[in-house]
């Protein structure tokens, strides 16, 4: 720096690198040096509470903290709290302190309104029916990401039967509950994915059946008729929201990064991909055109935007995007050169899970994305993102035109049909393809977060489900925190609920209404049948507050938000409250229809043997 080789900002970076790998090696001659009965180092290790980080704080050094703008400075703490604090490392370190205090008690009330809003939103989701009939299903596939049994199909219903494709035998058949052993039959039979029953398919009128949701995960049993899911669902979300906020507080403002470990070309040469992007490709000497070597690196490629994900074998796991000069996307039999040890990916890990990273390793800083509390907001309020993508809404060869200093264009033209699409991308978006490249309808163009709302509109209601569920456990994975896809499956269910008529054909319903999914597709196949002119709707996707006023019941939407406008637009429209859910039972004071509380419940009388009355 000195010697005028790298700017002032350099120099920072590299000093907070070294401190923290400083910090990280002391932490780990601290954790070796501990007796393993010593009594802090058991509480923490078995789980009990705290943990080896901060146990780091105590024993090992405090290390690097963040200045009052948020900035990580430089200067670290080397003492601990066992040996005591300077007044200059003390002085800095009262900032962190006092921000996890405010944090902590702010953060607090947005968790519990989210909870709130999630439990309006899904209060009236009660098990009502055995079966719905329902052939449909999510596909869900046998192992994670990681090569590990997916958890979350252990407990739900079979939609279609499976069958081993070498023996020709049925391992289990529709209607079956996937139990804890069949994994192991499912995983020895190379099945890839299964089709299952879902809260997102579910067709029942008024709740979810006992097919679609599965196995009750409080008594590992099917789930009783009269099980109030959608409040469990709306708790098991928001509990932890409280956790995915106060990080800060727990370890009172250190400053740690997670390493990301990089991947690099085992030689230097051209990496040329050869096959369609549906495959699973490795790098192995044919993939490049010199000398191999024996490293072996998985290659997944998704289809979705073309982008190579690579799956690198290491102990830790972990999954990698790559990262291509000029942020160009690998095509089909195009090359891209790579120096021999060149840094070409990264990849991304998730929590808890300790990677070494060897020297002459670069690792790089990702882009800043919201993440934690808000990002679950935003995601179940269905915001449009900031930094949102652009999404080819049809197929077509690309065309960038730098017209503008401030913006580019971006042109899809699709020969067969002569249609045409242009997007005015600002200039400082990365863009994700090449110029005279061809996309498919869906593919994403640009960098950025997606918005739920384009993918509802180009990819259709499975896509966007998908998505959602998808990234909303990103999110919670991300921080360790463990939920089960069904909890948000029925929040989902309930924000895709509505769709907005559009053309009433021979319907009782009036252009511009919202209308029940599942109202509109009966009334739909009644008027076909009869050979009338069935209606058109467009699907709408709700954020949790307005499905929770949008809903049917104005007793319920007024207990909630705006009670004034809400009762004032029931009235006007003389609307009739037939008391299905449990809010607007609990304002009125019956019994509310869940649990034993329900009508098939209730002529049922207990008696035992030498009951007298």
């Amino acid at each position: 720096y000195k010697g005028g080789l790298i700017t002032d900002a350099e120099r920072h970076q590299r000093v907070i690198q070294i401190w923290s790998q400083a910090s990280e090696d002391v932490a780990d001659a601290m954790e070796k040096n501990f007796d393993r009965f010593n009594p802090v180092y058991m509480m923490a290790t078995s789980g009990a509470r705290g943990n080896i980080k901060q146990l780091r704080q105590l024993a090992g050094m405090r290390g690097l903290v963040a200045n009052a703008r948020g900035d990580i400075m430089d200067r670290p703490i080397k003492s601990n709290f066992r040996e005591g604090l300077t007044v200059l490392e003390y002085f800095i370190s009262t900032h962190g302190a006092r921000q996890g205090l405010a944090d902590t008690a702010l953060r607090t009330a947005d968790s519990g309104y989210l909870t709130r809003r999630l439990v309006d939103v899904s209060q009236e989701t009660i098990i009502r029916t055995t079966d719905c009939g329902t052939e449909d299903g999510i596909n869900l596939y046998v192992l994670t990401l990681e090569g590990e049994p997916n958890i979350n199909l252990i407990g739900r219903v079979c939609s279609d039967n499976v069958i081993n494709t070498k023996t020709k035998k049925l391992i289990l058949k529709a209607g079956d509950e996937i139990k804890e052993k069949d994994m192991q039959t499912l995983i020895h039979a190379n099945i890839e994915s299964i089709k299952v029953r879902s809260a997102l398919t579910c067709e029942s009128d008024f709740g979810v059946c006992q097919q679609c949701y599965g196995r009750d995960l409080a008594t590992g049993k099917l789930i009783a008729i009269g099980e109030s899911v959608g409040t469990i669902a709306a708790q098991s979300i928001g509990e932890p929201g409280t956790q995915l906020t106060m990080r800060t507080f727990h370890t009172g403002g250190i400053a740690s990064t997670v390493i990301q470990r990089s991947v690099k070309s085992p030689v230097k040469g051209k990496l040329v991909l050869k096959k369609e992007l549906l495959a699973t490709l490795g790098l192995k000497k044919e993939d490049f055109q010199e000398e191999p070597t024996d490293e072996f690196i998985e290659v997944n490629i998704e289809h979705v935007n073309g982008r190579l994900t690579f799956q690198v074998k290491m102990e830790s796991g972990g999954v990698v995007d790559v990262i291509f000069p000029k942020g160009e996307v690998l095509q089909v039999n195009k090359c891209i050169n790579v120096e021999d040890g060149e840094v070409f990916a990264k990849i991304v890990f998730t929590a808890k899970r300790k990677t070494h990273v060897h020297k002459h390793e670069k690792t790089f800083e990702g882009i800043d994305i919201t993440s934690g509390l808000p990002r679950v907001v935003e995601l179940f309020e269905a915001r449009r993102p900031k930094e949102h993508a652009f999404i080819a809404e049809i197929s077509g060869k690309v065309l960038i035109d730098d017209v503008d200093p401030k913006f580019r264009m971006i042109t899809i033209k699709n020969e067969e049909n002569g249609m045409e699409k242009t997007y005015q991308v600002p200039s400082r978006t990365k863009i994700r393809v090449g110029n005279k490249v061809f996309v498919n309808t869906g593919d994403q163009l640009t960098e950025g977060i997606r918005n739920p709302h384009d993918i509802l509109k180009i990819n259709g209601i499975k896509a966007c489900e998908q998505y959602l569920v998808k990234e909303i456990q990103d999110v919670y994975k991300s921080q360790g925190v463990d939920i089960n896809d069904k909890h948000i499956e029925i929040i989902v269910r309930q924000m895709l609920k509505k769709v907005t008529i559009i053309d009433a054909g021979d319907s009782q319903f009036l252009p511009g209404q919202l209308v029940d999914r599942l109202v509109f597709e009966k009334e739909n196949k009644k008027l076909s049948s009869a050979g009338k002119v069935p209606a058109t709707a467009k699907q709408n996707l709700m954020g949790i507050t307005k499905a929770s006023l949008a809903t049917d019941s104005f007793l319920a939407a007024a207990s909630f938000q705006e009670t004034t406008k809400v009762l004032t637009d029931a009235s006007l429209e003389s609307r009739v409250d037939y008391l299905i859910g449990l809010k607007e039972n609990v304002i009125i004071g019956k019994s509310i229809p869940a649990g034993t509380g329900m009508r098939r419940y209730r002529d049922i009388e207990l008696t035992h043997p030498g009951y007298q009355e």
